[in-house]
């Protein structure tokens, strides 16, 4: 008998720690940890699945908080919070997930900028050049062995980042995702790339590959080398790369929008991050309060920014002075 849509979603989870974090602009005030069943499809893979997904939590495992779709491709906004007749449905996200489609040449994918801004591009990659060879240090990583040389070059730069200092947001350092880049090697399912200037690294690119996509997960640049914008040249040579390899379909910048993500990006599709818990006054509670924040922090970052203290903020926030 052939499976229901709901339940081939569901043999599609795993069990994760998910963090529930409460910002105010560019700072972390806490977060609650989250034991979450996930479910693990990519959102193109969702795109054609005909299902209810408030039929999809059915009866959550003992020892569970949450269930929890990272990105259902949806075409209208659904709303924040839902009483459902078990379960509060909430849906913390609704954003454009951008990603590059990898068809054709580098030189067809530069053809989408404007002259403007491929001139731009272009100038900024000069710019990074070694005054003395003309030429640019950019590595890529892709066997086990690569990979642990990456991960310990990653590390100093994550380290410096105000992403892991303050929001935790750096590439991780522990045993579980060791083994798990590890195990990526193994299958040939994992890429890192990695800028240098005057060998010392000064960004980095980690991207594991599922189903012929790459798919941006983390990445970092050493502030101290941030007048090079080191993270586009980055991306540009990473995505020059990318294309020479001729073997992927998608470069998926992942979930949350952002400007360089839409300017590199060549397509986008909306996308909802949907949780569903267990319908109590403590969880109403503990969404109702996560909500709040996710309102009032872009209002915080705009007073901010109106006061003309916003940059002089975030300086402090990543540098200490």
């Amino acid at each position: 008998m052939t499976a229901s849509p709901n339940e081939f979603l569901k043999n599609c989870c795993v069990q994760e720690l998910v963090p529930l974090e409460f910002n105010l602009s560019d700072y972390r005030f806490f977060l609650v940890g989250l034991r979450c069943q996930v479910l693990k499809l990519h959102f193109t893979e969702l795109m054609d699945v005909e299902s209810d997904i408030d039929n999809l939590p059915s009866i959550l495992p003992a020892g569970t908080d949450a269930f929890v779709v990272r990105s259902w491709p949806l075409g209208k906004r659904p709303q924040r919070i839902v009483l459902l007749q078990r379960y509060i449905r909430y849906a913390p996200a609704y954003y454009k997930r951008y990603y590059i489609g990898l068809r054709g040449s580098f030189e067809e994918y530069l053809g989408k900028f404007s002259a403007k801004s491929r001139s731009t591009l272009l100038r900024k990659v000069h710019k990074f050049e070694h005054p003395s060879s003309g030429s640019i240090c950019f590595k890529q990583f892709r066997t086990p062995e690569e990979m642990a040389a990456f991960h310990v070059l990653a590390r100093l730069i994550s380290t410096k980042t105000y992403q892991e200092r303050l929001l935790h947001l750096g590439l991780p350092a522990d045993d579980e995702f060791l083994q798990t880049m590890a195990n990526l090697a193994v299958r040939d399912s994992v890429r890192g790339y990695m800028l240098f200037q005057y060998n010392t690294p000064v960004a980095y690119l980690y991207c594991p590959i599922r189903d012929n996509i790459l798919l941006h997960q983390y990445q970092g640049y050493d502030p101290d080398f941030r007048k090079l914008s080191p993270g586009t040249v980055l991306q540009y040579l990473t995505l020059e790369s990318v294309f020479a390899e001729g073997k992927y379909r998608m470069f998926d910048f992942n979930a949350g929008e952002g400007q360089y993500k839409e300017f590199f990006s060549t397509d986008y599709t909306v996308c909802a991050e949907i949780y569903y818990m267990r319908r109590s006054c403590r969880n109403f509670v503990l969404l109702l309060l996560h909500s709040s924040f996710k309102y009032l922090s872009p209002i915080a970052g705009r007073v901010l920014d109106s006061l003309g203290l916003k940059a002089r903020v975030k300086r402090f926030l990543r540098f200490g002075s």
